[in-house]
């Protein structure tokens, strides 16, 4: 149960800070504007179009991010926060496999353009570091 809370969390405030709208922090819009200052237009609009076709689901993320996580409303218990944000675990589970593809097209872009950094992020891959994470943490007593 805290292990599963744990990386509910973990999911939802890495998410909320990936998809982050300010381009000083290290995140999608980031990485779009890096892109576009680079001359790499096609790949920064990839970027853009995953953006914008995910702003509703990541916006009911950080209102659970702000309801229930970072600013802990008093008002709400978690289970309230994730009704009123209404986002569900596949919902969640499906954009982290969209980033991932649109990360993946990128660097394929790059490979083309010989400045690739050989990046592939699959979902084994993916699940794999996610768990060793977790328990690395569990060991330390954190």
């Amino acid at each position: 149960m805290v292990v599963d809370r744990a990386l509910s969390d973990m999911s939802i405030l890495s998410l909320s800070k990936l998809f982050d709208s300010k381009g000083d922090t290290l995140g999608l819009k980031k990485l779009q504007n890096d892109l576009k200052n680079c001359g790499l237009a096609k790949e920064a609009q990839l970027i853009e179009e995953l953006r914008g076709q995910q702003s509703e689901l990541v916006e009911r993320i950080r209102c659970i991010r702000n309801k229930s996580i970072s600013h802990n409303d008093v008002m709400l218990t978690r289970n309230d926060a994730f009704e009123k944000g209404n986002v569900t675990p596949d919902e969640i589970r499906e954009l982290i496999d969209q980033v991932c593809d649109v990360l993946n097209k990128v660097n394929g872009q790059l490979e083309c353009l010989d400045i690739s950094h050989n990046l592939d992020i699959s979902k084994s891959q993916r699940f794999e570091c996610a768990t060793l994470a977790v328990l690395e943490t569990l060991k330390r007593g954190e």
